[in-house]
């Protein structure tokens, strides 16, 4: 796999809600890519790999540290909880969560 692009949570989330937020105004989907494209400024294969990175990130938004976009070589496997969209494959990334291990007595 081949790295394209990447998306942070902060653009991730600010992206959903400003979806969200333009689809309660009754926006047709055409209207809302139009409105994120001129939200953050992205136009082209860079919107859509947005548009893309919102609905991979949509059930995962719960430690989010980033989506990143990779291009697929044929015969790669896809990794678990990805999405893959033609010949890119959307990845989201977690943050790692450190669970505190209990001490042992050390009775020598």
């Amino acid at each position: 796999m081949k790295a394209v692009t990447e998306f942070a949570s902060f653009t991730i989330n600010q992206a959903i809600q400003a979806k969200t937020a333009l689809a309660a105004e009754g926006k047709t989907p055409e209207e809302i890519t139009e409105g994120l494209g001129q939200k953050f400024k992205y136009e082209g294969e860079k919107l859509s790999h947005l548009i893309n990175a919102i609905d991979a990130a949509g059930e995962n938004r719960e430690g989010l540290k980033r989506v990143m976009v990779m291009s697929a070589v044929e015969g790669e496997k896809v990794p678990p909880k990805s999405k893959q969209v033609g010949e890119h494959i959307y990845i989201p990334e977690m943050h790692v969560t450190v669970k505190p291990v209990a001490a042992k007595d050390d009775k020598k």
